[in-house]
């Protein structure tokens, strides 16, 4: 049997932990400055070779994919908006689903195997739950 468990450094020889292990420096500096979380995000370059990938696979007979883009705001703003959207997209999004910049204040979400009508209704359900600030929240959906 397979065990995908991480090993604690910190483990004895028979393998039993001595301790907890220390928190990862990534996950603990996301939590000190959240616009780091922002930062990882895939470039647009990044962003548009997946969004080519996914136009290969549709050409090959996979059904129809969608994009959705919204507006953010510059990088230098404020980044609540665009955390607030990171956070709502990781726990509404599908594993196959991506989020990456698309320029400088515009995140695309990319849906695989999603037509535009399914798009339209998760935009609009992400904007909806964000409030006052989701009224204002400019998107746009493209269906190659």
């Amino acid at each position: 049997m397979l065990n995908f468990r991480r090993r604690d450094p910190s483990a004895s020889a028979n393998g039993e932990a001595e301790g907890p292990s220390p928190p990862c420096p990534a996950s603990s500096a996301r939590r000190e400055d959240p616009r780091l979380a922002l930062a990882e995000l895939p470039t647009p370059q990044q962003t548009v070779r997946m969004i080519q990938r996914e136009e290969a696979l549709r050409s090959r007979g996979r059904p129809p994919f969608s994009v959705v883009v919204l507006t953010v705001g510059l990088p230098g703003d404020d980044p609540g908006l665009a955390l607030r959207l990171l956070r709502l997209f990781r726990r509404r999004a599908r594993i196959s689903d991506e989020i990456g910049w698309i320029g400088p204040d515009q995140i695309a979400l990319i849906l695989p195997l999603t037509p535009r009508d399914g798009a339209m209704r998760f935009a609009e359900e992400i904007c909806a739950r964000l409030g006052s600030e989701g009224d204002a929240l400019a998107f746009q959906v493209f269906t190659p």
